[in-house]
Order: structure tokens, then sequence, then C-alpha cells
């Protein structure tokens, strides 16, 4: 049985996100019947759309060890902002070595550490309007249909991966070379109790001030219940430091190893 627990510190907005820089002056050449635009649009999105994805990888790819098996989830986060480059995501992960039954946590984070200008960039270096205008008409994708299309991929077209090599952090430490990344139930016991409700003759909870733009932060943590049922606690916290304060907390110690 799988149950979550919501506890919601404070709604808001999303700040929308800034216009995208122009094209480049490649792009406004038409191919094939593809307009320029569209084909710079399609190209772009692609562009972010990888960086995302091999983010994504990375993290992923941050528990591969041949011989461990993933036994439990501790404490994850995930923010954001709005803006497409600005997310982060980070996890406790316990795995055990099959040979031996030694068990290990693992902590591991990833973002992407570059600026949107830095994408763009990389977009614009990489674009081909005739190369883009010829996969797109042998895959069957028509300059009418392309505008109104969420998003095409162009896998093998260019080699983006060497681009986007360093434009992403992903951070993988295993409790045998940070000892604290194993104590984080110790950390998180130390922290006071939730608000969940008023409590009578209780002092007013800490009121700490918002951050200044938009932050979403999403803090999930396993809780041991009873037998046979799989509790989480997800606290969700709009502009809200008191979200932020607690990741830190259960974290404590890990910078330090790094």
């Amino acid at each position: 049985m799988f149950m979550t627990v919501l506890v919601a510190l404070m709604a808001g907005t999303a700040s929308p996100p800034p216009p995208p820089p122009p094209g480049p002056e490649a792009a406004q050449v038409d191919h094939d019947g593809y307009r320029g635009q569209d084909l710079w649009q399609a190209w772009s999105a692609w562009v972010r759309a990888s960086a995302l994805s091999e983010r994504d990888a990375t993290y992923a790819a941050g528990l591969d060890r041949s011989g461990w098996r993933r036994v439990e989830d501790g404490p994850r986060t995930t923010r954001s902002t709005g803006y497409w480059n600005e997310g982060f995501e980070a996890s406790f992960v316990q795995l055990c070595e099959i040979s031996t039954d030694r068990c290990e946590w693992v902590f591991r984070s990833a973002r992407l550490s570059a600026q949107p200008d830095a994408f763009h960039d990389l977009a614009v270096r990489t674009f081909d309007g005739p190369a883009i205008a010829e996969d797109l008409r042998e895959r069957g994708i028509s300059a009418q249909d392309l505008p109104g299309r969420d998003a095409v991929a162009f896998p093998g077209l260019v080699a983006l991966e060497p681009g986007l090599e360093g434009m992403r952090q992903v951070q993988v430490v295993w409790e045998h070379d940070c000892p604290t990344v194993g104590d984080w139930r110790n950390r998180l016991a130390a922290e006071p109790a939730l608000p969940l409700g008023p409590v009578a003759g209780a002092e007013p909870p800490r009121q700490v001030p918002p951050y200044p733009i938009h932050v979403r932060q999403i803090v999930e943590l396993p809780v041991d219940a009873f037998s046979g049922a799989d509790v989480t606690i997800r606290i969700e916290g709009v502009r809200n430091r008191a979200v932020a304060d607690l990741w830190q907390a259960v974290t404590r110690g890990i910078a330090d190893c790094q």
C-alpha cells in the first residue's frame, strides 16, 4: 500500500518565462518550402530537449554499478523556477552489493549549469537549415505540419553531446566516501515537527521571508509507518524558504565532502 501525505506550505503562480532570443541570420532563409523561422524553432527546441535528456540520463546512470541492487529510496527533492534550464533534482537511494549484502546510501543531484545564452549559442552553431529541411521531408513532416507539432527530434543529424558535456552538473556521493550521506535520518529527526495544523497553546510557526522570485520546491520524505504501508510525506512550497531550509538540513555536511 502506498500513501502520500501532502503538506502545502504556500500557494502561488508561476512567473512567465522570458522571451527566447531571436534566431540567427541563417534562420531567416527558407529551405525547400520550410520557413526558416519554423526550422529554427524546431531545432532550438531540440537542443533544449537534448540538454534536459542528457541531464536526466546522467542522473539516472549515477546509480549504475555492476553487482549492486537498489533496495530503498530516501528523501528526494525537485526545484524549479518556471524557466526550462533552472530545474534541480536530488535524492538519496540505498544500494546493496549482491555478493556481500553490504549496503550503502548514495546521494545524487543534477542540474544544468549553463545559462540560456549558452544553449542558444550551441543551437546557432549547429543550425543547418538545408539539412534540417531535408531530414523533415524524408520523415514525412511537411512544412505545413511543422509549426503545429509540439516537439520534433533530430537524432543523428548533429552530435550535440560534445557541446552539452560541460553544461550539466551531476553529483554522485557514496556513503563510504562521505559517511554523512548515510546519516540523513538522524538529521531529519532533529528537525522540529511539521506544522500540519494549529496546536492549542503552541507558539506560532517562525515566519521566513519568501524568495524574491518564483521558486517551487517539493521535498518528499519516506516514513516508516507500520508494516505493509509505504508512506511518503510530500511537502510543497512556492517562494517558501522553509522548504529549502528543510532540504538543506537533510543534506547538511554532504557539500563538505566534495
